[in-house]
């Protein structure tokens, strides 16, 4: 993408230059080099707006406003996923537009806005078929099935899991498995199967971690931590949350962040230690 990014400027395409910096931008956020993926949209949109180029320009908000979403700056990003919404609507592009509209079912769920989400990813997933676009169609149902799970309906979200994993495996994706295997995971946690969970958590891990993908693989090992808790394995819990801690500490993603001083303040809970419970809490 720096490649790219150079080579359309020297030769004065400015879209394509554009679109190469968005692409660097979308890399860095996906490995966790926040900060810098921050930079490169901020100065991506400021060159997509004085070139007026308006769907380069909603591309940027979009993909900022779901790094918001990763860092819990929740305002931020419904903002961003809003405005990104509308400029679609009025460009009059379906597919980009069913996006959005599930990227904000994304953020409703994230606030456990439940019934919200649940609307909106119902309508992307019906979207996505009528488009022909499987693999947003499968992310889709995968968060509706998350979004269901959420509201104890299992059987509804088990069908929607199983739908997303088999379009995961007919497009070989494995990044959309790991995701469908994260989610089992914490249906089984819920129902009290830590074995289960513990499995399921470290094959999300693997599949993320192949990919590159670290925020993903962040929340795949603060569930395998949960799971190691739930089964007694406390100090392999600790340490799983501890390293879980450090990793998302360096690049400030606060929900996992959270999730992890939640699971450290159980560990000491546990170990008796109320001090340190109390503080991590």
């Amino acid at each position: 993408y720096r490649e790219a990014a150079a080579l359309f400027s020297r030769a004065g395409d400015r879209e394509h230059s554009v679109m190469a910096d968005i692409g660097l931008a979308d890399a860095l956020s996906a490995t966790g080099d926040l900060d810098e993926a921050a930079r490169r949209y901020a100065r991506a949109r400021m060159r997509a707006v004085s070139h007026g180029l308006p769907v380069l320009e909603a591309m940027i908000d979009e993909s900022m406003a779901l790094l918001d979403l990763s860092c819990g700056r929740y305002r931020d990003a419904l903002g961003g996923l809003e405005r990104s919404r509308r400029c679609y609507e009025q460009l009059h592009m379906p597919q980009q537009l069913a996006i959005a509209e599930k990227q904000l079912g994304d953020a409703y769920l994230e606030l456990r806005l439940l019934p919200e989400a649940t609307a909106l990813l119902e309508e992307a997933v019906s979207r996505f078929d009528s488009l022909a676009m499987p693999d947003d169609q499968a992310w889709a149902m995968a968060q509706l099935g998350r979004a269901r799970a959420l509201q104890g309906h299992i059987d509804q979200a088990t069908t929607s899991l199983g739908q997303a994993a088999g379009l995961f495996a007919a497009q070989g994706s494995r990044v959309g498995e790991a995701a469908v295997a994260l989610v089992r995971a914490e249906l089984a946690l819920a129902n009290g199967d830590a074995l289960a969970a513990l499995a399921l958590a470290e094959s999300a891990c693997a599949g993320f971690g192949a990919a590159g993908h670290a925020h993903f693989r962040a929340s795949a090992d603060a569930q395998a931590a949960a799971a190691l808790l739930q089964a007694g394995r406390v100090d392999d819990a600790a340490a799983r949350f501890q390293a879980g801690l450090k990793s998302v500490q360096d690049a400030r993603l606060l929900p996992t962040q959270v999730r992890c001083l939640t699971g450290l303040g159980l560990v000491a809970q546990a170990k008796g230690q109320l001090r340190d419970a109390i503080r991590s809490f």
